[in-house]
């Protein structure tokens, strides 16, 4: 499921007892979420009857939402970064700049003969996150 809808929020709930009976019908193998923070996640399975398998959400090393990923380790719920190489920041606040350019990414890299991505990639493999890397660049596909 993509996004909670918190303004109506038992059409969220509506939503995913459909995919929990999707997965009781073997139609699916697993369900998931994202973008659901702890206050989704927290009302979601006060009356879900299967835990998401994952939660997909905006994770990198200028955005790490800490307090979410926490509460999805806690309940086994992996946690599959979007945007992990922080490519969000080239159309947001351009005051970050791009963490490809990171200083100190960029010294980790080089000290590893790896690039600022591949460094960004290890460090989520490290912390257990799936990750989906993307681009918007055919050269980079």
């Amino acid at each position: 499921m993509h996004q909670a809808l918190p303004s109506d929020f038992d059409a969220t709930q509506e939503a995913y007892r459909a995919l929990e009976t999707l997965l009781a019908n073997g139609k699916v193998r697993a369900i998931g979420v994202s973008n659901f923070m702890v206050d989704h996640l927290t009302a979601l399975l006060d009356r879900a009857r299967v835990v998401p398998a994952v939660n997909q959400i905006e994770v990198h090393p200028y955005f790490t939402q800490r307090e979410v990923q926490e509460f999805c380790v806690e309940r086994g719920i992996v946690i599959q970064a979007w945007s992990p190489i922080g490519g969000i920041t080239f159309y947001r606040d351009d005051s970050q700049g791009s963490t490809l350019e990171d200083p100190v990414i960029v010294a980790i890299a080089e000290g590893h003969g790896k690039s600022p991505a591949q460094v960004m990639l290890r460090w989520h493999l490290q912390q257990g996150r799936s990750v989906i890397p993307k681009s918007t660049r055919p050269a980079h596909r």
